[in-house]
């Protein structure tokens, strides 16, 4: 399933990871659907590493995994970079608190 969330657009050079839902019946039909979140699993993020040995699609690699954990880039101890720290769900309101996201029904762009 990695290989249908793992996204490459060569012509504008954008790698992209995204979820996935399956309510077919091949996956436990729409009562109980396949539901991957658009979050790189520590494994994952190895597993797309050992692709390639390029230390700089590493690095890729790394960015992405924590982009996805932080998709607000959240830093919630003020060192001036996003935490590494899963914080879906989570945004910065105008005081500057960290509060729950409304995610709506519909997808994020």
């Amino acid at each position: 399933m990695l290989r249908a969330r793992l996204r490459y657009d060569r012509s504008i050079k954008n790698l992209t990871f995204r979820g996935l839902l399956d309510e077919s019946q091949r996956y436990g039909g729409p009562e109980n659907p396949l539901l991957l979140p658009n979050v790189l699993s520590p494994r994952e993020r190895d597993r797309i590493k050992d692709l390639s040995g390029n230390t700089t699609f590493g690095l890729l690699i790394d960015a992405l995994y924590d982009l996805t954990r932080n998709p607000n880039r959240l830093d919630l101890d003020d060192n001036g970079a996003p935490d590494p720290t899963l914080l879906v769900g989570l945004r910065q309101n105008e005081d500057g608190d960290i509060v729950p996201e409304d995610l709506g029904d519909g997808p994020r762009y």
